[in-house]
């Protein structure tokens, strides 16, 4: 795992100097996934609302009356309704911004020396 971790810092460097947004979003999700592998759940689940919100934040959705967008939100609400969901991503407490969530993930998945 401290491989992948420092693939995943080495990686974020390359999107950083090529002004990546998108590639260091997914990079947020696979160092929230490592802290998982990791048995840190309570520190992923942040960093995986914080990039959902970050992701919503660059790339706006379809037009609101669009049907799929519709019935894509009523399952999402129904899943979240049943509590499949870690309640932090759905209540708005993962309010970061890109540099934030990656400051984060490094405190939480710590870059092998």
């Amino acid at each position: 795992m401290d491989r992948a971790a420092r693939l995943f810092y080495e990686v974020w460097d390359i999107a950083r100097r090529h002004n990546s947004v998108q590639s260091k979003l997914v990079i947020l999700g696979d160092l929230a996934v490592l802290a998982l592998a990791r048995g840190q759940p309570e520190g992923a689940a942040p960093l995986l609302g914080a990039r959902d919100q970050l992701f919503a934040q660059f790339w706006q959705p379809r037009r609101r009356d669009d049907p799929l967008l519709l019935r894509s939100s009523a399952r999402r609400r129904a899943r979240s309704d049943r509590g499949r969901r870690p309640q932090s991503r759905l209540d708005g407490r993962c309010q970061l911004s890109l540099d934030e969530a990656y400051a984060y993930a490094r405190s939480i998945v710590v870059p092998p020396a």
